[in-house]
């Protein structure tokens, strides 16, 4: 990792080795038979094995910023997006303590909603955001590193597998 990319990740080190981790992991478990297919008993295990290693690294702040992605993306559907997020400045401002970059990737889907709601147009949920971000975001920036690792937790992990990608 260049120092560049270090000096900006400061206190997000931890999280971005992790998430560039879970990426690997997902990668492994890619390579293995697809959910509905008949696995073999080495293959069952491998996948509860990299689940289970996967599931470990998922950090509490990349919990925090899942939470508060799935309320705004439930609540701004119903309500004013300015008034959902008025109901969170608190919790933007843990988790903007606790990792800028993953405020940073939340802070752009709130953007990105603004524009959406502004002119009128249907609003991204989670997942379209995600693989939106993933598309047009630089690969060479934490930001990306961390959405993709949330991409590829939200795909292979157990408790997510069949909900949003």
């Amino acid at each position: 990792m260049d120092l560049l990319i270090h000096n900006e990740l400061a206190n997000d080190q931890d999280e971005y080795d992790n998430a560039e981790k879970i990426i690997k992991l997902g990668v492994k478990l890619e390579m293995l038979p697809d959910k509905g297919q008949k696995w073999t008993d080495d293959e069952t295990t491998k996948i509860i094995n990299l689940n289970y290693k996967m599931f470990e690294l998922k950090s509490e702040v990349m919990d925090i910023f899942d939470n508060l992605l799935g309320r705004i993306d439930k609540e701004a559907v119903s309500e004013k997006l300015d008034l959902v997020l008025q109901d969170y400045q608190s919790e933007f401002s843990i988790l903007q303590r606790r990792s800028p970059v993953w405020y940073q990737i939340l802070n752009d889907y709130c953007d990105e909603l603004k524009l959406l709601e502004k002119q009128n147009l249907k609003l991204m949920n989670k997942a379209e955001f995600i693989k939106f971000y993933l598309e047009h975001q630089d690969p060479n920036t934490p930001e990306f590193i961390f959405a993709k690792a949330y991409y590829t937790y939200q795909k292979c992990s157990p408790e997510q597998y069949y909900y949003y990608f």
